[in-house]
């Protein structure tokens, strides 16, 4: 997480809220700039906010969002009609393993 900055992600600055410094982006944490990137793409979405990458994500919906909304035609959405959280989350490694994302995680850690 430590390679989460603006020096190295430019492209970050459009995580600006209303009435936020460019300072106070810098002060963020790297765990926060992320958890502040991941909320940018599910607004974009049109979903729900996450505050935390624990139990706000155990069930991979927003995973399976976040995914589909920076690659639609990688990454499908067809978790999300999965009733089983361990399948969901499989299918949202799996979409991983299409951006070339490998991951170390298996589907009972997101789970």
């Amino acid at each position: 997480l430590n390679s989460i900055n603006l020096k190295n992600h430019p492209e970050l600055v459009r995580l600006l809220e209303d009435g936020e410094e460019l300072a106070d982006l810098l002060k963020l944490p790297p765990d926060q700039l992320l958890l502040r990137w991941f909320n940018y793409h599910l607004k974009n979405a049109g979903h729900a906010p996450i505050s935390n990458f624990g139990k706000d994500v155990h069930d991979s919906e927003a995973y399976t969002v976040l995914l589909h909304q920076i690659a639609p035609d990688t990454c499908d959405t067809s978790a999300m009609a999965m009733s089983d959280l361990t399948q969901r989350a499989q299918r949202v490694l799996d979409n991983g393993e299409r951006l070339n994302v490998h991951g170390f995680i298996k589907p009972s850690d997101i789970v």
